[in-house]
């Protein structure tokens, strides 16, 4: 069992138990989090500690599996990772359009490639089509929904028992163009990770990117690459769903919240739920939650 703490510290605990449960051995990497004021000499500090983890790791699965690491193999992993978070990023570029070829439907259920196969070339093969199909829809003017009126960001994990629930937008031509958690998995979004670094080092590359996920940014930082999403992604509102059961995603939503509502003129929501337990979402509550939400946006446009 590998694990990491990167996003969410339950995900420590759930690998721990499976481990046990299973009876076999757990590896879990610890990643710091770039807080206020972390100075390059910190960063670089962890960055040799996530480097010594992932070295660590190597030989962990040496022991466990008796497989010496293949240099080869690896980079060939490592450059079908690379390509496939591309292809997820041209995705998202494409997104920019207006309207929104793709809606939030397809990148949620299209994610999990990203998740568990990024080493391999069959889902290269899939992203490249969905790119295809959202690249004919906006060369042909084509939207995700008939009309969009309002283009939305989501902030958080989805609820997975239902995600059907994200097409009640459509009853107010509202469309999701952009999921911070979703767009976070292509990974390779750090100018300084070139395709030839993952290649010839990928031990550095991974320590690198580490280091540029969104989930371990302070609030200063969050907030900035917040409002570049909202400017090339053309947003007009954001929701953000208080996670109960992902504390460290959805830890500082209400403070950015306020910081935008101070120095920003984007509106945005809060709604709590959880992304695992369907008893922890008033699906009706949270309905009249976003149509209040749209009213004002509704509201705003027309002045």
């Amino acid at each position: 069992m590998l694990s990491s703490d990167v996003i969410c510290d339950t995900h420590v605990n759930w690998f721990q138990v499976q481990a046990k449960r299973l009876n076999v051995p757990h590896f879990t990497i610890d990643v710091p989090h770039v807080v206020n004021n972390t100075t390059n000499r910190q960063r670089e500090y962890f960055k040799k500690y996530i480097k010594e983890q992932l070295w660590e790791l190597l030989d962990f699965i040496t022991e466990v599996t008796g497989n010496e690491y293949d240099p080869e193999k690896g980079k060939e992993i490592a450059l079908n990772s690379y390509e496939l978070g591309k292809v997820w990023q041209d995705v998202f570029e494409l997104r920019k359009n207006i309207p929104c070829p793709v809606s939030t439907r397809d990148t949620f259920g299209g994610l999990f490639p990203l998740f568990t196969m990024p080493g391999l070339k069959s889902p290269i093969r899939l992203y490249k089509r969905m790119y295809k199909e959202a690249k004919e829809r906006v060369d042909n003017g084509i939207g995700a929904l008939e009309q969009e009126d309002y283009r939305l960001a989501f902030m958080g994990i989805p609820f997975w028992y239902n995600l059907r629930f994200f097409s009640n937008l459509e009853r107010w031509n509202a469309n999701i163009v952009c999921e911070t958690y979703v767009y976070a998995f292509s990974k390779y979004t750090n100018p300084n990770v070139t395709k030839e670094m993952v290649i010839n080092n990928p031990v550095e590359s991974m320590a690198e990117l580490v280091l540029s996920f969104w989930y371990i940014y302070d609030l200063k930082t969050r907030f900035e690459k917040l409002m570049e999403t909202v400017k090339d992604w053309k947003i007009d509102g954001i929701i953000m769903h208080d996670n109960l059961s992902c504390r460290p995603n959805a830890c500082g939503m209400y403070d950015l919240k306020r910081k935008l509502m101070e120095e920003s003129d984007i509106l945005s929501l809060v709604i709590t739920a959880d992304m695992n337990d369907p008893r922890k979402m008033n699906e009706t509550q949270v309905l009249n939650q976003i149509e209040s939400f749209i009213e004002i946006l509704r509201e705003r446009k027309k002045k």
